[in-house]
């Protein structure tokens, strides 16, 4: 595989976007109040003190306060109120130009409801059950709940 089509894959598409789409850089694409730091006021809601976070070489937030954090998807995600799998492609929109930019498979969204990730199983091989009360009588010299007598 040449290494043409190594960086095509969707997940080092990905990579390299939120390689160059850092926290800080989104913050300011978008205008967002106040200044990216290590710790700072939350650019989503007022906050007294600081309790965002952004760490990892600017690669990943927290916010303390209500403990939501992630990468830059999951911070455009915030940014813009939609999910993850519209935020992975408007990142890559953002590094490739609406032409080129292909969807990625979506992410399970936390709004999802436990029915829709249910899994389906193939029935397995009959196995025999024993009798759980046989008809028969014991074998001789068996006693149920009782040791044998020596």
């Amino acid at each position: 595989m040449s290494a043409a089509a190594i960086s095509a894959t969707p997940r080092n598409r990905i990579e390299e976007a939120k390689a160059r789409f850092t926290i800080p850089i989104l913050w300011r694409m978008f205008g967002l109040p106040g200044k990216p730091a290590r710790s700072c006021r939350s650019p989503f809601r007022e906050d007294r003190s600081p309790s965002f976070s952004i760490y990892e070489e600017d690669r990943r937030w927290f916010d303390n306060a209500n403990h939501e954090g992630g990468d830059a998807v999951d911070f455009l995600a915030k940014i813009k109120g939609i999910s993850n799998a519209e935020a992975y492609f408007e990142l890559l929109q953002m590094v490739d130009g609406p032409a080129d930019a292909k969807p990625v498979a979506p992410t399970r969204s936390p709004e999802a409801k436990p029915e829709a990730r249910r899994r389906t199983t193939r029935p397995g091989p009959k196995l025999e059950q024993p009798e759980l009360f046989p008809s028969e009588p014991p074998p001789s010299g068996y006693t149920v709940g009782k040791r044998p007598r020596r």
